[in-house]
């Protein structure tokens, strides 16, 4: 090649570099994106069906400023029992309203004249949350660690957004429980063959494909 050819060469491959850069930069923001919004509609309806069980179960534990804002319907429960039970919808409504931004803020100030939370997270233990654990466990027979964990993050975000830190204690507790259920479920689940493994990643499209293998054989 001569030095023009060479120049105009390397011009080319510059610019197909910084293409392929902003390919993946993008692919990788789009699935940020993604896993952050499926991350906060799992924890949204962990978070429904947690307050759901405490207002049943513990139900001087829901604050009253809180309540007032639930849709109730009749329920019954699997042990026969009618109940009112809080609405899923009316729920996710009033956690999606009241959350507090980063000033302490509820998002929808017109909901709330002063921050509501939905429960007395002061009263709370490791113990309540390990209860409710179990009791899926006698729905479903058994829960996976997988399933498990996602039920913390949770709570987790939870607290996050009502501006509560989880205590040491509390957090200690949960994690030595948590232990014992991934030991649990190790000992007890089968393996999975490899084939059929799915690693969830983002595919990468053909089009990119094609423009690195081009880039490469260059």
């Amino acid at each position: 090649l001569t030095s023009t050819g060479k120049r105009k060469r390397v011009a080319e491959d510059t610019v197909l570099e910084r293409n392929s850069i902003g390919i993946l930069q993008e692919m990788s923001a789009n699935r940020t994106v993604e896993v952050s919004h499926n991350s906060r509609s799992s924890y949204t309806s962990s978070q429904t069906r947690f307050l759901q069980w405490l207002h049943i179960t513990y139900p001087g534990m829901v604050t009253e400023d809180f309540r007032r804002r639930l849709d109730m319907a009749t329920t019954v429960l699997p042990s026969g029992q009618t109940v009112d039970m809080p609405t899923s919808e009316s729920l996710k409504s009033a956690l999606r309203d009241l959350a507090w931004n980063d000033e302490g803020e509820a998002a929808d100030p017109e909901k709330a004249n002063h921050r509501v939370v939905p429960m007395h997270f002061e009263q709370f233990t490791a113990a309540h949350f390990l209860q409710w654990i179990e009791s899926l466990k006698a729905e479903n027979q058994e829960i996976h660690f997988s399933t498990a964990s996602n039920h913390r993050s949770a709570l987790n975000c939870l607290y996050r957004d009502f501006g509560q830190t989880i205590p040491a204690e509390m957090k200690n507790e949960i994690g030595e429980a948590f232990k014992n259920l991934r030991k649990n479920n190790n000992n007890t689940a089968p393996a999975v063959p490899r084939e059929v493994r799915s690693s969830n990643k983002v595919p990468l499209p053909f089009s990119l494909y094609t423009l690195l293998s081009e880039k490469m054989l260059i």
